[in-house]
């Protein structure tokens, strides 16, 4: 059992970090205006179960750290709904920001469930050694089932012959308008390739600013062709928007570094050979290989569009490490952690092709080492917990 000392320093610590880290995601400046005032709204915008799913993971750390404490539950939870009211406060004062009821109500409930979360630890991590071969192979049945139910929200859904252009669009204010002007378009996407746009080039924009919007409608705009700073950039209908989840974008990063504005451009985009993947271009040259992986499930709850690409590979590594973390810890030497392993890496070798994503790449395959974090973390606490759950 950890000592007082070691116990306060670890209260301490973690609370301070997991502080510093909901400043740092909440305080900082985005691009747009400042607020008109509060949302009202407990699920604002199309993207409501996203934004609910961001607050709520976003202030578990916090009750986690909170509950190594002596304060009860509700007293942890008072204590993150203040510093929540704190951040919605000042984000009055910070472009690109919308406080809101919404995520006061949610960042509080991220708060309660990550003390219940803590204080519960012994009776879940310590259990059984027959139990715990059973709960590593439910781990892996969890993580096979979000990576296919994330890849199957993730295929683009592309727009028939017939659906309805609209070049230089203005859909609403979390989006710029795009200063150029389309001259011609010819093709349709995934129907009549390649979809071909002939324009004159405009300011680079500082946001997602659609040049052409192809929609069929219903729900938000269907497929666009944007730019996004020097990015040129792909965004499909999918099913994920109809859950309020994010739909990650496609990007040709740079492709537009070299464009001036006034110059005359020619934009392509087109399946691949798999219809798995996307091709953008520009001026003749091609961005292929563009789609989505078994590790993008995450970018369905929030997607940081300017984040380096290799940024993006390391949260795509870290999301299937963290799925397999639990597999590890509660993995015994049992038929059942046999089939958990068996599954898993089965999952990221087969799965892709069933659900329209991309082959696992080796970066993410590296992230089944998660299994063996886990074990290690197991060798290294198990026994801790253990004990911990027998003294209380």
């Amino acid at each position: 059992m950890l000592g007082v000392n070691s116990k306060h320093f670890a209260f301490g610590a973690l609370s301070v970090l997991a502080v510093l880290a909901v400043l740092v995601a909440t305080l900082r400046p985005q691009s747009g205006d400042l607020p008109h005032g509060w949302s009202l709204s407990l699920l604002p915008g199309d993207k409501g179960p996203a934004g609910v799913l961001q607050n709520i993971s976003l202030f578990v750390p916090l009750g986690i750290a909170l509950a190594l404490g002596p304060w009860r539950v509700l007293h942890c939870m008072a204590a993150g709904a203040l510093l929540s009211l704190t951040v919605e406060v000042a984000q009055q004062w910070l472009p690109g920001r919308n406080p809101s009821v919404s995520d006061l109500v949610f960042n509080t409930l991220g708060t309660g469930f990550g003390v219940v979360l803590a204080r519960t630890a012994p009776s879940w991590l310590a259990p059984p050694r027959a139990r715990a071969a059973w709960l590593s192979l439910a781990n892996a049945v969890l993580a096979a089932t979000f990576w296919l139910g994330t890849g199957c929200l993730l295929r683009p859904m592309l727009p028939v012959a017939t659906a309805p252009e609209m070049r230089t669009p203005v859909l609403g204010p979390h989006m710029d308008i795009y200063s150029g002007q389309v001259l011609a378009v010819t093709g349709r996407l995934g129907v009549q390739e390649p979809l071909r746009i002939v324009a004159t080039a405009g300011t680079p924009p500082t946001r997602f600013a659609p040049i052409l919007d192809v929609d069929d409608g219903p729900g938000p705009a269907g497929t666009i062709v944007a730019a996004d700073r020097n990015d040129l950039v792909l965004r499909n209908r999918s099913r994920s928007m109809f859950l309020g989840l994010d739909r990650p974008d496609l990007r040709a990063r740079g492709a537009l570094a070299g464009v001036t504005p006034g110059d005359t451009i020619t934009i392509s985009a087109r399946t691949d050979s798999t219809r798995h993947a996307f091709c953008l271009g520009l001026n003749g040259a091609e961005w292929c290989r563009l789609g989505y992986t078994t590790g993008d499930g995450w970018r369905l709850i929030f997607y940081p569009e300017h984040f380096p690409p290799l940024a993006l590979t390391l949260l795509n590594a870290l999301w299937i490490a963290g799925w397999c973390l639990g597999i590890g810890w509660w993995g015994r030497r049992h038929p059942a952690t046999g089939v958990a392993l068996g599954l898993v890496a089965l999952t990221l070798l087969v799965g892709p092709g069933l659900v329209g994503l991309l082959a696992t790449p080796i970066g993410e395959m590296a992230g089944l080492g998660g299994v063996g974090l886990g074990w290690l973390a197991f060798r290294r606490y198990g026994a801790r917990i253990k004990a911990q759950k027998i003294s209380r």
